[in-house]
């Protein structure tokens, strides 16, 4: 029975979820080196002692200053990192409530797989493609035609 309940709405009008916002503000890049981690002073019976970092934060913190996530960081985003980082070394201390927070800290930094897929965050992989076809090129012509795996011919 037609002409019951309201009119459709004008599909130009409707909003989707999954749709991409149209709108994107682009601000100026203010890409800042990456801190030392802080000095911090600890409360330990009754006296203020000096925060000794883990080995393991340490190499957390160094891990991000070579990935290729942090190219584009600016002074907020090493900020949370840092504050990250005292989560990811009480964690380490034996702290493991802390897990589900460093878990949720980092995977907005794209720590993992999954959470760079969320991010839409990629690695660029054509210069590993491109150097493995011209490999592959060059085997096929030099044995007659036959496609050797590149290790097969190292020499």
């Amino acid at each position: 029975m037609p002409g019951h309940g309201p009119a459709p709405k004008d599909p130009k009008k409707r909003a989707r979820r999954n749709s991409d916002p149209t709108v994107v503000r682009i601000l100026p890049r203010a890409v800042v080196a990456q801190p030392a981690l802080p000095t911090i002073a600890v409360e330990e019976d009754g006296e203020l002692r000096e925060f000794k970092w883990p080995a393991i934060t340490r190499e957390w913190w160094d891990m991000w200053a070579t990935s290729p996530l942090s190219l584009d960081f600016t002074a907020t985003d090493w900020s949370e990192l840092r504050d990250t980082a005292l989560i990811h070394a009480r964690y380490w201390n034996g702290d493991i409530k802390l897990a589900a927070e460093l878990r949720l800290r980092t995977a907005k930094f794209g720590a993992t797989p999954e959470d760079r897929a969320r991010l839409r965050i990629t690695f660029a992989q054509a210069e590993e493609a491109e150097t493995k076809t011209t490999a592959r090129r060059s085997s096929r012509d030099r044995f007659g035609g036959i496609a050797l795996p590149p290790e097969a011919t190292a020499n």
